[in-house]
């Protein structure tokens, strides 16, 4: 992405009825281990951009002080402390200001690098996707689940661990992308599922922030790029 790991860029829709881009994007880093993750606030939310920024900073602080326990523990143990504690932080913001909880809704996604172990976590929930970035191809290694009637899960929506897409894995010289649904639904040609030919090139000349400049995003469009280092 020419050194840029990050690229944002608010959605046309928001744009002509003056609203703020929902999409948050966060990187932080521990003696332990490093992590990047995106959210995106529900639009029909008043406080989705502020849900948003707590769910990425709650799932930060659990990861990097927490970062061993978390990539021993079971993928079930760690949906569920997740989830739990970024619901926990939302009522109490939501209770200090006399908010409905509802009103913090966001997705979540991050890739969370253990220092200690060179394992890699990539966590989904919502809408956005991740992709592993290899040379210079990208494929999905993380993606939505969406409800029964089709609706996207968020971080406020009850016993939501059981549809959280999160895998363990050993990775190393590879690079994670993570992009907010208003970035993703440029990368795919029509509707045959592959990535468009100009989103190909991009990757090749590792050039995606030039690619979304040049494209119409009716939803905010947000994207980070991590790069997973070689060897432990």
């Amino acid at each position: 992405m020419n050194n840029v790991p990050v690229y944002r860029k608010t959605g046309s829709y928001h744009l002509l009825n003056g609203l703020q881009s929902q999409d948050v994007v966060w990187q932080a880093e521990s003696n332990t281990a490093k992590i990047c993750a995106i959210a995106d606030g529900v639009s029909a939310c008043e406080n989705g951009k502020r849900g948003a920024e707590i769910a990425c900073e709650s799932a930060s602080r659990v990861m990097l002080d927490e970062t061993e326990y978390m990539f021993s523990a079971s993928e079930g143990k760690v949906t569920n402390l997740l989830s739990s504690y970024i619901r926990q932080k939302l009522a109490e913001e939501a209770a200090i200001y006399n908010n409905r909880l509802e009103s913090y809704a966001s997705t979540l996604s991050f890739v969370c690098y253990n220092k200690l172990s060179g394992e890699v976590m990539t966590f989904v929930l919502g809408d956005s996707l991740i992709y592993l970035v290899e040379q210079g191809s990208m494929t999905l290694c993380g993606a939505p689940r969406v409800s029964y009637d089709g609706m996207t899960y968020t971080t406020t929506t009850k016993n939501v661990a059981d549809v959280v897409d999160i895998k363990i894995s050993q990775k190393s010289d590879v690079k994670f992308l993570l992009a907010t649904d208003g970035a993703w639904k440029t990368f795919y040609s029509g509707d045959s599922g592959s990535l468009s030919f100009e989103m190909l090139q991009a990757v090749k000349e590792n050039d995606i922030a030039g690619y979304l400049e040049n494209q119409r995003c009716a939803d905010d469009c947000s994207v980070i790029m991590m790069d997973i280092p070689k060897g432990v």
